[in-house]
């Protein structure tokens, strides 16, 4: 007598339980394996395009229970859970601005880093003077060529660090169109990040860019930026988490380009261009700028116009040229309608603000950043760290962030007292 054939259903089961268990036990074996360091599944070009992942690890000492910051593209560190008592917790999060390039960088051997210089670094510093009755604890959570999706992860997973404030500086690496939710989801899922870096491993080390690779479409990562903003506020608004938004200093008289980003090569066959320049030379600004005036490729006439009435100390007119230019042709910097944006957004959810533009505005000659107050195209030199260290502190304080004895806040103390106390002498 024949044997019944097994149902589909049956077949199916048999075929599919054996491969579930399979994928578990290799998800089981790499996640391990990844924690130990012996393998790493994430490719170079992921930990720019995707959220990170395999970031924040939780350990047991004999102190306590102890969360890691540790990925390629992050500052290590390590914080108590839960947070200790009579503790002020802050979390920086952003980009490479954020956390302090060039002085602190996810590598030490990166040039100009000292250790010390960063905005978390100032912050921490300061409190400590004006509210020595309270531990001061300052997160460095901020990543390499970030944009605001990663940086929107970021803070998702800190929340549970019971910060007293979150201070979110993004904005200088908004030029990608990030991938889709499922695709992002994947990405969490170590077997396939492991099976993604052996198929299709990704350029060579020396044919990529670190930075984020830019889109052209800039309605598409405006909307972007401001979809990853609205997503803080909400996930801050229902935590309860005090969330500081910053706006971004622009570098507005930078010329050169930025690391593997310039979608608007200078156009050395554009007559109206040369002839000005010419001009520009010669010191007649005033005919400069009618043939400036005349070009049709507006991200350079822009910039050139405003280095002409800059010549001519028409600074505001100026001022106005070089936001233009850099709106065109961001080159990896904060566009100034993104600055904008934060300012209402902020307005209209009542959210914390600390404007880093305005700040480096009114602590530059004529109002127009520049390397007086920029390392490169978006970092700062370590006045400029310190001054925007030093209105996210007045913003918290402001805001009753912050209590303390009788007697706290004490003075405010100026950047030379505080190199002094922490012994900065890289700084002077």
């Amino acid at each position: 007598m024949p044997k019944p054939k097994r149902s589909l259903v049956r077949r199916l089961l048999f075929a599919v339980i054996p491969l579930i268990l399979l994928l578990a036990v290799a998800t089981i074996v790499l996640s391990a394996l990844e924690e130990k360091k012996i393998i790493d599944t994430e490719r170079i070009d992921d930990r720019v395009a995707y959220p990170p992942s395999n970031w924040l690890h939780k350990e047991k000492t004999p102190e306590g229970e102890r969360w890691r910051i540790e990925n390629e593209v992050m500052v290590k560190s390590s914080f108590a859970m839960p947070k200790p008592e009579n503790t002020l917790r802050i979390v920086v999060a952003g980009g490479s601005f954020a956390m302090g390039t060039p002085y602190i960088h996810q590598n030490s051997d990166h040039p100009g880093y000292i250790g010390y210089g960063d905005i978390s670094n100032w912050i921490q510093a300061e409190l400590e003077m004006r509210y020595p009755s309270r531990t001061i604890e300052v997160i460095n959570a901020a990543a390499g060529a970030q944009n605001s999706r990663r940086v929107y992860h970021t803070v998702k997973e800190l929340i549970h660090a019971q910060p007293d404030a979150i201070l979110v500086a993004t904005g200088n690496n908004e030029g990608f169109i990030p991938a889709s939710e499922i695709n992002e989801q994947l990405h969490r899922w170590i077997v396939y990040r492991a099976l993604k870096r052996t198929l299709r491993p990704g350029a060579e080390l020396a044919k990529r860019s670190y930075f984020m690779p830019q889109h052209p479409e800039s309605k598409a990562v405006e909307q972007h930026f401001k979809n990853n903003i609205r997503a803080m506020i909400k996930l801050a608004q229902e935590t309860d988490a005090p969330l500081l938004l910053a706006t971004l200093p622009i570098n507005l008289k930078y010329e050169g380009d930025s690391p593997g980003v310039d979608h608007i090569p200078f156009p050395a066959d554009d007559e109206f261009l040369q002839n000005g320049l010419l001009l520009q030379q010669q010191g007649k600004h005033e005919e400069a700028i009618e043939q400036f005036q005349q070009s049709n490729h507006h991200a350079h006439s822009a910039q050139l116009i405003a280095q002409s009435l800059e010549q001519l100390g028409r600074y505001r007119q100026a001022k106005e040229f070089y936001k233009l230019s850099v709106e065109l042709n961001p080159k990896n910097r904060m566009r100034p309608s993104f600055n904008l944006f934060l300012r209402q957004i902020c307005d209209e959810y009542d959210v914390m603000m600390a404007d880093f533009e305005r700040i480096a505005v009114k602590n530059s000659p004529h109002g127009l950043p520049g390397d007086e107050l920029f390392a490169d195209y978006c970092h700062m030199r370590w006045r400029g760290y310190y001054l925007c260290a030093r209105e996210a502190v007045r913003q918290m304080i402001n805001h009753d962030l912050i209590d303390g004895r009788f007697g706290e806040p004490k003075s405010r103390p100026a950047a030379e007292e505080i190199i002094k106390k922490k012994v900065w002498v890289r700084l002077r």
